[in-house]
């Protein structure tokens, strides 16, 4: 299963992320640079929710393919329709001093005006949920969803063991240094200074 930042990296045949970077005023590298931030603390900001208990909404946001064409023409993200989702999903996973805290460490560690940051973070937040939904088919969720275990298991994965089922595909995808936990990725991200 490929990673999140692998899926992102390679939309659009690998020059996605740049195409929809120039509709915010945003260069390759920034947007490179902006994507490698953000796009790991959202996975993080799932995960939470995870953690949390919050089966249902974490299963919500993955059900359903309606954006997972995005990872074919991402410039497609920066629609306001398709906006209006990132911002919806952004909404179940961040609560708004988190989303202004990653917005303004993202902007200051990145040299982009927080405007353009906050204008963005919705069109990659809808392709990072077409990335999930694009990766867990609607089969699997509803497996998960019966299974005993639910969630649960989900949470020895975030310990480092590995499991089957819809989410545990999804923290696989998440996982981006390959060692069995996404959390230790996102950790610490924006604490350098």
């Amino acid at each position: 299963m490929s990673s999140l930042m692998n899926m992102l990296q390679g939309a659009g045949g690998g020059q996605g992320l740049a195409q929809l970077g120039q509709q915010f005023g945003l260069d390759r590298a920034q947007v490179e640079n902006l994507t490698s931030m953000l796009a790991p603390a959202l996975g993080q900001a799932t995960a939470a929710q995870a953690r949390a208990g919050n089966d249902e909404t974490v299963l919500r946001q993955i059900e359903g393919s309606g954006l997972a064409g995005l990872l074919d023409r991402p410039e497609a993200a920066a629609d306001e329709g398709v906006r209006a989702q990132g911002e919806s999903f952004l909404s179940s996973i961040l609560d708004g001093g988190a989303r202004g805290t990653l917005e303004a460490r993202a902007a200051e560690q990145s040299s982009v005006s927080p405007d353009t940051v906050a204008s963005f973070l919705p069109a990659l937040a809808a392709m990072v949920q077409g990335a999930m939904q694009q990766q867990v088919p609607d089969d699997e969720i509803t497996a998960e969803r019966s299974r005993s275990g639910g969630l649960g298991d989900l949470l020895g994965g975030l310990s480092g063991q590995q499991q089957g089922g819809a989410l545990g595909g999804l923290m696989n995808m998440l996982d981006q240094d390959n060692d069995g936990s996404p959390i230790d990725d996102v950790l610490g991200m924006f604490g350098r200074r």
